[in-house]
């Protein structure tokens, strides 16, 4: 990685850099949303992959760096009866859970998103569908996980109005998302095998 292009803050070593490039298969011209787009690398690298004629978008660690400027505990935005957004540092999971257990938030999830790169990389017979599912949950994790490491806690902002709701952010949309989407092609695919059981 070319020292200039990220800033100190930033900046770190990569982590499972060569595994996320094997996965996502990137060649000249394709179409990449990172949602993590800290100082590892992985954007940079990716936006050599997909070249001129390519689009990188990068989502989570943009928002959060604007968010961390904000005053912690006090909404600086409202658009009511939706939501509001609110900076809040969580240093558990979902629903501060194990916020006294550092060490767990932090291995469990970079060893389940190993995981998913790893089966993504060498699953063949994956659909499109359900590798995008999976590269968005592993791009929300690493959203998160970019935080606990470097701020020691997960910049949460998104607070909704109409219900009672935990405060959560983008990345944690990504992964819901995924977990949903994933969910779903595993039903659909049950479906299909019933239906050719009972034609076949």
């Amino acid at each position: 990685m070319e020292r200039g292009i990220l800033t100190q803050e930033y900046r770190h070593e990569p982590v499972m850099l060569g595994e996320v490039l094997e996965s996502l298969r990137l060649k000249s011209g394709s179409v990449v949303c990172d949602c993590t787009l800290g100082g590892a690398g992985h954007s940079v690298k990716m936006a050599a992959q997909v070249g001129e004629t390519g689009l990188l978008l990068g989502v989570d660690q943009a928002i959060k760096h604007a968010v961390r400027f904000m005053p912690e505990g006090e909404p600086f935005f409202r658009c009511p009866p939706f939501f509001e957004l609110e900076r809040v540092t969580n240093t558990g999971v979902a629903f501060s859970l194990f916020s006294s257990m550092q060490g767990i938030v932090v291995l469990l999830p970079a060893a389940l998103m190993l995981l998913l790169c790893v089966y993504q990389a060498h699953e063949k017979t994956l659909s499109a569908p359900a590798r995008l599912a999976i590269s968005g949950l592993i791009g929300g994790g690493m959203g998160n996980l970019v935080d606990r490491i470097l701020f020691g806690g997960v910049t949460d902002y998104i607070r909704l109005s109409l219900i009672r709701f935990p405060i959560f952010n983008f990345a944690d949309i990504c992964i819901t998302v995924s977990v949903a989407a994933l969910m779903l092609l595993l039903l659909f695919d049950h479906f299909n095998d019933k239906t050719e059981e009972r034609h076949g």
